[in-house]
């Protein structure tokens, strides 16, 4: 008889028994991830072909905004800035309309509210919610900028449809060391919280999750590459109540660290956070391509971590 060639597809194999998976049944596991940035690119490209009427779209973008999304995000995101253009009107399908696109598929998000209105008024009022979501968000977008150049791709605060808020996202590339990276990510998750100190001098009280992000990664950094010595390195030891305590110690005395490396970072390029910081009152969204150009009209100075 013709021999038989069985291909299955699951999204979580761990859920599988591992009698389905032995030998002689479904013996070879192939994992297929989110594609990477350069095939990003280029998938978003070919989509891009079989539409009219597109204008000074860059792949690359969306690409950096998209990764770690699936092919289907991407054409998901392409016919979404169609429907955009659409809604609008439009003669072509701008870049305006596929960060909109974007914002809907990596944020869950139907769209901006009062789209005309202007912030910029309510920068100086410590406040008014408005300015505090943008001087949040400018605060980790900067720090992440001077930390890794380029690395972010889409910021918004604002005024969503049922809800206020903000959000930054980024994108790192590899290169950099596994604890350096790790590091800057925890600076960057405190940009926000020192940016109300540093432009208000006010505590931000809306930076709960930002500090349980830092707190859980510095405990990570403590108890699993030892960078504080091997007295915190918990995996396989005893757990006792005083090494607990001085462990919890030491973290927050590593936060604070980090905390104020992120205020230096702010206040050594205070130029390009408030210029940020006032695009991002004037549009409410930015993408890497607003920032590359504040960039540009600033002198960014590195801070050393």
């Amino acid at each position: 008889g013709k021999e038989v060639f069985v291909l299955a597809t699951a999204n979580d194999t761990d859920c599988l028994p591992d009698s389905l998976c032995r030998p002689g049944r479904f013996d070879r596991t192939i994992e297929v991830d989110a594609p990477p940035r350069e095939d990003a690119v280029q998938i978003i490209a070919h989509y891009l072909k079989s539409k009219r009427f597109v204008e000074e779209v860059d792949p690359t973008v969306i690409a950096k905004i998209m990764i770690g999304h699936s092919c289907a995000d991407l054409e998901t995101v392409i016919n979404e800035a169609g429907l955009y253009a659409g809604y609008d009107r439009a003669e072509s399908i701008t870049m305006e309309h596929f960060l909109k696109a974007c914002l809907h598929t990596v944020s869950n998000k139907n769209g901006l509210a009062n789209e005309q209105d202007d912030f910029s008024s309510h920068l100086s009022d410590p406040h008014h919610m408005a300015s505090q979501f943008i001087y949040h968000e400018a605060g980790h977008a900067v720090v992440s900028e001077v930390l890794c150049p380029g690395s972010v791709t889409l910021v918004f605060a604002g005024n969503l449809r049922q809800e206020e808020g903000g959000f930054t996202r980024d994108y790192r590339e590899p290169g950099s060391s596994l604890l350096e990276g790790r590091k800057k990510r925890i600076i960057t998750s405190l940009g926000g919280m020192a940016a109300m100190e540093q432009k208000f001098g006010l505590p931000d009280v809306g930076c709960a999750s930002d500090l349980n992000y830092a707190f859980d990664k510095v405990r990570n950094l403590l108890s699993d590459t030892c960078i504080n010595g091997f007295s915190f390195y918990l995996r396989g030891y005893s757990e006792s109540e005083h090494l607990k305590a001085s462990l919890e110690q030491a973290v927050a005395a590593e936060v604070e660290r980090y905390y104020r490396k992120a205020k230096e970072i702010i206040s050594a390029n205070r130029e390009f956070f408030e210029k940020l910081a006032a695009a991002l009152a004037e549009k409410k969204l930015l993408s890497a391509v607003d920032i590359e150009k504040i960039r540009e009209g600033c002198q960014v100075v590195p801070v050393a971590i």
